[in-house]
């Protein structure tokens, strides 16, 4: 009895968590009661696992497993390119602002510390080998001219990144080891995006903010638009060339 309290505790925690991030708090309210026959129905699936249902080193599971590193290994890389981008515009000055510097450098700290636990979890956790980070790259730098390039050009970054977690988190993770990790960096992407957007708003005056010029675009991440991957900027003779011919 006890450990059945635990664990239907436990999943409404989970499912409140979830609810919290994805905007559905409300439909959440509004079930009430009626939320514990679905946690009771989920848990005695969990329980005849627990039972033998299913061992530890089933197929089924290791096939979970092996889907969750993929997708974190994935992350992993995510992560570690937006901190080499970072890295680029901070040495390139593509980021000139003081205070843009600064939040760049303490968003590679946050980007480190998710890579950093992408790599626990898919090691201790799923039993997989960390993906290798050495020639990651950068995402495409398109031509940035100024902060408020630079800064919309951040913001368009770290929304690919929301919406990657998102959507996995969503629709693609099979384990609660991988979307436990992926539940605990998601609502640093999304804050990441606000910061960027009111630099955006209230310090560089950018009118060319989408959905009304608001900061916040959305009310829900799924309604937000993934947005297009920035392209590379043409080489310096491609650029000398085109006015050439102009």
């Amino acid at each position: 009895m006890d450990i059945d309290k635990k664990l239907i505790d436990l999943a409404r925690r989970d499912l409140i968590k979830m609810a919290t991030v994805t905007g559905t708090v409300g439909i959440l309210a509004s079930l009430g009661e009626a939320i514990s026959p679905t946690l009771a129905s989920y848990l005695s699936m969990q329980r005849a696992t627990q039972r033998g249902g299913q061992a530890k080193g089933s197929p089924t599971n290791a096939n979970a497993n092996a889907n969750d590193i993929e997708i974190l290994n994935f992350a992993l890389q995510l992560e570690q390119k937006a901190i080499n981008t970072y890295l680029a515009a901070v040495e390139k000055k593509l980021l000139k602002g003081k205070d843009y510097i600064e939040v760049a450098k303490q968003f590679v700290a946050d980007h480190d510390s998710h890579r950093e636990a992408l790599a626990k979890v898919i090691k201790n956790d799923l039993g997989g080998e960390p993906a290798s980070v050495a020639d990651v790259g950068t995402f495409p730098v398109p031509t940035i001219k100024n902060d408020k390039e630079a800064v919309r050009y951040a913001v368009t970054l770290e929304l690919i990144a929301a919406k990657t977690y998102y959507d996995a988190f969503k629709d693609k993770l099979k384990t609660s080891a991988g979307k436990d990790i992926f539940l605990n960096i998601l609502p640093v992407e999304t804050q990441h995006i606000g910061v960027f957007r009111s630099f955006l708003k209230l310090r560089l005056k950018d009118r060319a903010l989408p959905d009304n010029n608001r900061i916040v675009p959305f009310a829900f991440l799924h309604m937000q638009p993934t947005p297009e991957v920035p392209q590379e900027a043409p080489p310096a003779n491609t650029e000398k060339t085109a006015e050439k011919a102009g």
